[in-house]
């Protein structure tokens, strides 16, 4: 009578609409699913759980509080404070939270802290900017098959900027 998933880690979902309800389960939160494309980030290291709808419509509630239920639009994120368990809804970069699932992604005027936090979910590594870094710059590319460092190399070709990458596997990026 349901179709029902248990997600730790990070999916996304394109689910015909059907007369028997479909909900993903997180240790924090329920998903009800009318029909749609979206995307949940549901890690346990992160102090956030994260729905963002792409198309249709989804309703999210804290486990065991079906009172904050919520329900988003196309083009919002729900995110769910793990703390606090309060869920806060507003637009969010959906075209960001999915783009881990296409083979390729585009990057069209971006700044470097743009541009990095792309980076930093597409090859999966913490990046870290120097403060002191100017963010005037803007960046147009492609990803697709390069590594990391063949990028950041053509970054640094074409910016002043430096990189290096530290023992557990960091990205620096200074002056």
């Amino acid at each position: 009578d349901m179709r029902e998933v248990e997600l730790k880690g990070e999916a996304f979902f394109k689910v015909q609409h059907d007369e028997r309800p479909f909900i993903v389960k997180t240790s924090d939160i329920a998903v009800k699913v009318h029909g749609t494309q979206f995307n949940v980030s549901a890690y346990h290291t992160d102090e956030k759980s994260v729905v963002s709808l792409y198309e249709g419509s989804v309703s999210m509630h804290v486990l065991g509080d079906n009172s904050s239920n919520c329900y988003l639009k196309p083009g919002e994120e729900g995110s769910l404070d793990k703390k606090d368990k309060t869920i806060r809804v507003e637009k969010g970069d959906v075209e960001f939270a999915k783009m881990w699932t296409n083979e390729k992604v585009k990057l069209e005027n971006k700044n470097l802290h743009e541009v990095c936090k792309y980076l930093s979910k597409w090859y999966n590594v913490n990046i870290i900017i120097d403060p002191a870094l100017p963010d005037d710059q803007s960046y147009t590319f492609t990803l697709h098959d390069q590594s990391l460092e063949d990028i950041i190399r053509i970054m640094s070709n074409i910016s002043s900027i430096n990189y290096y990458f530290t023992e557990d596997n960091t990205l620096m990026i200074t002056l």
